[in-house]
């Protein structure tokens, strides 16, 4: 049984992502990025899209799945991200975004991570190797969504809108 689903913006990622109900990550679809977070690059189309575990054991909270890549929250707000990492990095099990404050929620879409962070403000990045922007004029935000460089948040007034 799962508990969340995630898949890419555009499919042509072709790779699906879900969340069981003991928090742990269960992927399928094309791997050639390593985006499967199993240890390989062996697509589970092969396998007639049976979902493979996701190397570790680490249990999440909330998964997002971006072009080539997944990304999730574990329950300690910790932030790991598998595939396609930016430049010439992939990864192919979950590897810890050092850069990212601890997170309570995430959004990702083609090339754009988004996290809300434990202060309530949004975080977001592009490529794993440089650090994550603040997002201006979003404050006690309690979720959020990204579509075409676009981020909003529920905050306690409404819905706020910025563009990254």
């Amino acid at each position: 049984k799962f508990t969340a689903i995630a898949m890419p913006y555009s499919y042509a990622s072709g790779h699906t992502c879900a969340v069981a109900a003991d928090s742990l990550a269960w992927c399928w679809g094309a791997n050639t990025l390593g985006q499967l977070g199993d240890g390989s690059t062996t697509s589970s189309t092969a396998r007639s899209l049976v979902p493979v575990p996701v190397a570790g054991g680490h249990k999440f909270v909330a998964i997002g799945a971006g072009l080539g890549f997944t990304c999730g929250i574990r329950a300690d707000g910790a932030v790991l991200c598998w595939g396609y990492l930016g430049g010439p990095t992939a990864a192919v099990v979950p590897t810890a975004m050092p850069l990212l404050p601890r997170a309570r929620a995430l959004t990702v879409e083609r090339d754009l991570r988004c996290v809300v962070t434990e202060n309530a403000a949004v975080s977001c990045w592009r490529d794993f190797r440089s650090a994550p922007t603040t997002v201006g004029g979003l404050a006690g935000v309690s979720s959020v969504a990204v579509m075409d460089s676009t981020v909003c948040a529920v905050v306690s007034t409404g819905v706020r809108c910025s563009r990254e």
